[in-house]
């Protein structure tokens, strides 16, 4: 493979797309190696906090924008404990009554506020204030500061190497599964069954959409709610699918209004499919046999949820493509020497 080849696969998102886990592996590797490396140069007695809060902000986080917001939470809950862990050091040596009210005091809030949606801030509130608190020393809540923010902008850093963002990774599982769902279809209308190992994969990958869906939002502008309702049409869809493949046993009946829902059905797959420049856009087959009532029924219902996903599309696709996106998406795969 030539240089130019090899960096025109590293620089295309969907390249770093298909190989998330090795990029990610490297990165979090090089990390906590520098990481390492600088605590035993500079011999710090708490080096081991940097390294931890390496592998905590990037450990389960491929994407750039989750590191960066993982980051900033350790950040501010490393602080806000270090504080409290002070104050109650300060206390102690006043009066001890004094700083077992601060410590169910600050506590307390922090378990209100994790309920309230504080979570993971409050939580490492709790565990820094506990570290600080109990070594009743300042200059261990002082290092555990300075080496959470130096893990914290090393994580940042490697983090951006060779930047994963959420919302190109989500929209590359839309564009797989709306390829899915169009196969979906051609199997049922070609030899009416269900394919369950494509249904299965379909559902897998709803499911680590569902899970990227507040990244894609801050990333991308959109709507939490959009997201989420274009994830309902996809699998409303689905079922619907499902629900006409386990029609086609039963004995067909004819009705008169099938044939125009089926239309609908295919020229919704068509467009979704050439607005996605999928390789399937043309010659989607229509159903081997007509269809009975509850198929006609079946067939409205999905043409329906497709017709609504195509109305989402249109509001989505400028945000979730993005200004810096506008020309990746329509570019060669593999890109060519």
């Amino acid at each position: 493979m030539s240089l130019r080849r090899l960096v025109s696969h590293w620089l295309h998102p969907r390249f770093r797309y298909n190989q998330l886990a090795v990029i990610h592996g490297l990165r979090l590797a090089f990390a906590y190696l520098t990481a390492w490396l600088i605590g035993n140069i500079t011999a710090e007695p708490y080096s081991v906090w940097m390294i931890v809060t390496v592998a905590v902000v990037m450990g389960s986080l491929p994407h750039t924008g989750s590191i960066v917001e993982k980051g900033k939470q350790r950040f501010l809950g490393t602080t806000l404990g270090a504080l409290g862990g002070f104050l109650v050091i300060y206390l102690m040596h006043l009066n001890p009554l004094l700083a077992a009210l601060a410590i169910v005091a600050i506590v307390g809030y922090s378990g209100f506020w994790a309920v309230r949606g504080g979570g993971y801030i409050a939580q490492l509130t709790c565990i820094t204030l506990a570290i600080v608190s109990t070594n009743s020393a300042f200059d261990v809540g002082l290092w555990r500061m300075l080496d959470v923010y130096a893990g914290v902008v090393l994580a940042i850093a490697f983090g951006m190497l060779f930047p994963e963002r959420a919302r190109d990774h989500w929209y590359f599982m839309l564009e797989e599964s709306l390829e899915g769902l169009n196969w979906l279809y051609r199997e049922l209308a070609t030899r009416g069954e269900y394919d369950m190992t494509l249904a299965e994969g379909l559902r897998q990958r709803h499911g680590k959409m569902r899970e990227l869906i507040a990244a894609v939002a801050r990333e991308s502008g959109l709507n939490g709610k959009d997201l989420k309702s274009t994830l309902g049409l996809l699998h409303r869809a689905q079922v619907a699918i499902e629900f006409l493949a386990s029609e086609a046993a039963e004995p067909v009946r004819q009705a008169a209004a099938g044939p125009a829902d089926e239309k609908r059905v295919v020229a919704s797959l068509t467009r979704i499919a050439q607005r996605f420049a999928l390789p399937i856009a043309e010659g989607i087959p229509s159903l081997s046999m007509p269809p009975s009532p509850q198929q006609v029924w079946l067939l409205s219902t999905l043409a329906r949820h497709l017709e609504e996903l195509e109305a989402m599309l249109d509001k989505m696709l400028p945000k979730l493509r993005g200004q810096d996106g506008s020309r990746w998406f329509e570019t060669a795969w593999p890109p060519q020497d």
